[in-house]
C-alpha cells in the first residue's frame, strides 16, 4: 500500500544519504595511508602502519623531526629544514617527548591495562570502552602540534581558521634530549613509529666526541652550562640530576614479562650512560658523549632507513651536499643549499652573514 512504499523510499534515500558521506566499503578499523601513491615512489610515509579508528587516524599529519645530540648543530639543521617549502618546525622542548610517552606507557604498564581492553568494560572501578589501538597517536601529536603553533599574527587574525592555515603544512620540532629519557633505543623507536607514524626522522650525531666536549667546556663551563641548557635548551639534555626513586613492585615472577625484562636491560643500559658522570664541575663526559651517539646509532637501525636519516656533522659542517642528499631523500624536487649556516657560533650567536636558501624552484610534488 502507500504508507508502506513511502516507509521503504524513506529507508532507501537514508541508505543513499549515508553511501555519499560513508564509502560502502568503509571498515572501521584499517590501515589505509593516506600519502601512498603509485606515481610517486618518495611519498612522505609509504612504510607507514597507520592504526585508523574513528576516533584517530594518525597518519593524516606529516611530522619532520630532528632527533640530535647537542653542540652538534642541531639549530643549525633546524634552521636549515626550516626554509624548505610548507614547513615549520619548532626548536627544544625540554624532551617533552619523552614525557609524552610517559602517559601512555603509564596506562600500558599498570594492571588493569585500560589500552588492551578489546571490549567495552561496563561495570567495576576501570569503567572503560574499548579504546582503539592507535588512539593515543592523537593526543601525542596534538601536544606536539600545541608547542609549535602558526605564529602570532595569523592566531590574532579573526578571518584565518588554524585547521586551515595549517591543513597541507609538515610540522615538527627538534630535540636534543631524547637519548636522556628513562628508555632504550629500541622502546624509544617503537614509541615514535607508533605514535608518529607519518614522520621522517633526521638522526644527527657528531663522531669526533673530543671536539663535542670541548665544546661543551667553552659553552657551558660545567655546572653553570647545565643550568643554562635546562632554559636555553642546547646542552648535553641531561634534565635533572635527581636518581630515580625505586618502587617495589607486588607481581608474581610468572607475570615478569619477557617485554618487562627487555625493558629492565634498556633502562639499565640508559642508566649507566646518563648517571656515570657525577663531576658537576666538568659536565659531561667523553663516555656519556659516546653513549649518547651509540642510542642514535641504535635508534636509526630500529627505525630504518626509510623513516630516517643518520647524518654526522664532522661531515655535513664540511659538505653541503650531505644536507641536500638529506633534502633528496625526504622528497623535495629542485631544491638544493649553497651553503651552511652556522647557528650557535660562539655560544648561541645567530648567523646573520650567510645567505639561506633553497631555490626558487623548489617544491614538495605531493604537498
Amino acid at each position: 500500500d502507500a504508507d508502506a512504499e513511502s516507509d521503504v523510499d524513506e529507508d532507501l534515500q537514508e541508505t543513499v544519504e549515508r553511501s555519499e558521506v560513508v564509502p560502502l566499503n568503509w571498515e572501521p578499523f584499517n590501515t589505509t595511508n593516506p600519502h601512498s601513491s603509485d606515481e610517486h615512489k618518495n611519498t612522505w610515509c609509504l612504510y607507514a602502519n597507520c592504526l585508523n579508528s574513528p576516533l584517530c587516524q594518525p597518519c593524516n599529519r606529516r611530522h619532520l623531526i630532528i632527533l640530535s645530540t647537542a653542540r652538534s648543530g642541531s639549530t643549525t639543521l633546524l634552521r636549515m629544514l626550516n626554509a624548505l617549502p610548507n614547513t615549520r618546525l619548532s626548536g627544544e622542548n625540554h624532551n617533552q617527548l619523552h614525557y609524552i610517552s610517559l602517559l601512555t606507557s603509564n596506562l600500558e604498564t599498570n594492571r588493569p591495562r585500560i589500552l588492551k581492553h578489546p571490549t567495552d568494560k561496563t561495570t567495576g572501578p576501570f569503567t572503560h570502552n574499548a579504546i582503539p589501538k592507535g588512539t593515543m597517536a592523537c593526543m601525542a601529536q596534538q601536544m606536539t602540534h600545541a608547542l609549535n603553533p602558526p605564529p602570532l599574527a595569523v592566531q590574532q587574525d579573526g578571518s584565518i581558521a588554524m585547521e586551515d592555515y595549517d591543513r597541507g603544512l609538515i610540522l615538527g620540532f627538534k630535540t636534543v634530549r631524547l637519548h636522556s629519557g628513562t628508555w632504550g633505543a629500541q622502546k624509544a623507536a617503537e614509541f615514535l613509529m607508533e605514535h608518529y607514524p607519518c614522520a621522517r626522522i633526521v638522526i644527527n650525531h657528531r663522531s669526533n666526541v673530543t671536539h663535542q666536549y670541548q665544546s661543551y667546556q667553552r659553552t657551558f663551563h660545567g655546572t653553570k652550562g647545565e643550568r643554562k641548557l635546562r632554559s636555553d635548551g642546547d646542552g648535553d639534555g641531561d634534565g635533572d640530576d635527581d636518581e630515580n626513586e625505586e618502587e617495589e613492585e607486588e607481581e608474581d615472577e610468572d607475570e615478569h614479562t619477557d617485554e618487562d625484562n627487555t625493558k629492565d636491560n634498556e633502562n639499565e643500559e640508559n642508566d649507566k650512560c646518563n648517571k656515570n658522570d657525577n663531576d658537576q664541575d666538568t659536565g659531561p663526559s667523553i663516555e656519556r658523549l659516546e653513549c649518547a651517539n651509540e642510542f642514535q646509532n641504535e635508534l636509526h637501525t630500529h627505525l630504518g632507513e626509510k623513516m630516517s636519516k643518520l647524518i654526522d656533522m664532522d661531515e655535513w659542517s664540511q659538505d653541503v651536499e650531505v644536507l641536500n642528499d638529506v633534502v633528496e631523500w625526504l622528497g623535495y624536487e629542485n631544491c638544493a643549499f649553497e651553503s651552511i649556516v652556522h647557528e650557535n657560533n660562539k655560544g648561541y650567536a645567530t648567523d646573520n652573514v650567510t645567505q639561506l636558501s633553497v631555490g626558487d624552484d623548489c617544491f614538495y610534488p605531493l604537498i
